[in-house]
């Protein structure tokens, strides 16, 4: 059970942060074209789920992803996924 819980999450993440990404892409765009002293970005958001087993309570995490501007970018015109883009930067659950 607890290692379908870990896939579950490790799904959840990769589908929260492809979701945040790309709610956030008008500002970036906008931010993008203004500064030339941008080195990369950082997305927070939170993914929540309900535990599979025991109780059924709903868990909340919050997730924080750096990524430098040459990743981000190589992800925006499709060089990467979600997924490469993610193991490319850092991503810290709390």
């Amino acid at each position: 059970m607890i290692s379908r819980y870990l896939a579950d999450k490790d799904k959840r993440i990769l589908t929260s942060a492809e979701t945040s990404m790309k709610d956030a892409k008008s500002l970036i765009q906008n931010a993008h074209l203004k500064s030339g002293y941008l080195h990369g970005y950082v997305f927070y958001w939170q993914a929540s789920d309900i535990v599979p087993f025991d109780v059924q309570e709903e868990i909340k995490e919050k997730t924080r992803l750096k990524t430098a501007l040459p990743i981000f970018d190589s992800c925006e015109i499709g060089n990467l996924n979600v997924l490469e883009t993610i193991q490319s930067s850092v991503l810290e659950g709390r």
